[in-house]
């Protein structure tokens, strides 16, 4: 009967039919960890039915086509002190670095050379001077103006956010771990506030960013309670894309014995945002390779049309201690063959149909 219960949950979310916060939180249940797949049977069907259902929906808007995009890590300074980062500011194990703008254009200028437009530049928050950021954006738009640029460099302020936007800068990813204030104030030190996190999303779409957020699942206190209404959240805001990473435990962090996401969680996640979402741009982060060999393939069976790749310079790979997005080279000729067999294409350049990207959104009030 619960099989049958939750299957037809599936149904209703794939046909376009609400359901609510509770039924949504008895799916995500299902999910959660491997002691409630193996307390039920036929659990491992359900979650066949669900990513066979999050690929189809997600072909019937995007087709075939994997995008890849490219991230770099600009810097592992930060003002912050949130309590599971590894670059933390109070984090004294780790040498700090801050990329130049000359670096950056070195690392963008190959993968440019063959047809990737789509680069993100992360930082921890402040860790550059917000007019050194108006400097690099400008510098790389000037000599590749036809790319997509992505910042995520943390909450800023609104001037700095529209001096940014000004130089050249096209979307803004800000992170997010929780929506629920109790275990937000868990997870952050006293002087951070959740309200100002959320209130920086409705600034940035103000100032005509197209907002993106990365949510990462398995984060200690996370619950299927607070996952779904993650979902509610992201459903009733309206990003352009959503970034689903696994919680990987830093070892310099109070939490480097909490368990690390499972592929299980993380693609049915993924699936139900799909389904949720059916335009939404979802990446299958290469942080799925840190916790399985196939993460990135996984997590575009599970409805994920998009591959972000780190490609921050080797000699700063060694300048943190957490496995962070992980590194698969964007060419890589297995990744491209496994896909094939699979019957995607991938594609290094793309322009967003405002048909297919764009989301509805209720308006802050």
């Amino acid at each position: 009967m619960q099989v049958k219960h939750l299957k037809s949950l599936i149904n209703r979310i794939d046909y376009g039919n609400n359901i609510s916060n509770d039924e949504l939180t008895e799916l995500i249940s299902l999910f959660y960890d491997e002691y409630s797949m193996a307390d039920l049977e036929g659990s491992e069907d359900l979650l066949m039915l669900l990513k066979s259902r999050a690929r189809a929906k997600s072909k019937s808007v995007w087709g075939n086509r994997i995008y890849q995009h490219c991230m770099i890590e600009i810097s592992n300074r930060c003002q912050n002190d949130c309590y599971y980062c590894d670059i933390r500011h109070g984090n004294t194990e780790i040498p700090r670095y801050n990329l130049k703008k000359s670096e950056i254009l070195e690392t963008i200028k190959p993968y440019y050379k063959v047809g990737i437009r789509d680069f993100i530049l992360l930082s921890g928050e402040k860790a550059h001077k917000s007019d050194e950021i108006t400097d690099i954006v400008h510098y790389i738009k000037s000599y590749y103006p036809d790319t997509t640029l992505t910042l995520g460099l943390g909450i800023a302020d609104k001037k700095a956010y529209n001096e940014w936007r000004e130089a050249g800068a096209d979307k803004y990813m800000l992170r997010e771990e929780t929506i629920d204030e109790a275990r937000y104030m868990m997870l952050h030190p006293a002087y951070m506030k959740l309200e100002k996190q959320v209130d920086s999303l409705y600034d940035l779409r103000n100032l005509g960013y197209q907002v993106d957020m990365r949510f990462t699942l398995g984060t200690p206190y996370q619950s299927p309670d607070s996952l779904a209404e993650m979902l509610c959240f992201i459903k009733d805001f309206g990003p352009s894309s959503v970034a689903l990473s696994p919680f990987v435990p830093s070892p310099d962090s109070e939490f480097r014995h909490h368990n690390e996401c499972s592929l299980t969680l993380i693609t049915a996640m993924t699936s139900l945002l799909r389904l949720l979402m059916p335009k939404l741009i979802i990446p299958a982060t290469s942080t799925m390779d840190a916790i399985s060999e196939q993460g990135t393939i996984q997590g575009i069976l599970s409805g994920a049309n998009i591959t972000i790749h780190n490609i921050t310079p080797d000699i700063y790979r060694n300048y943190r201690s957490d496995i962070n997005f992980g590194s698969v080279n964007p060419v890589d000729e297995a990744l491209i063959l496994g896909l094939d067999k699979l019957g995607y294409e991938l594609f290094y350049r793309h322009d967003y149909d405002t048909k297919r990207s764009s989301c509805a959104h209720a308006p802050r009030i």
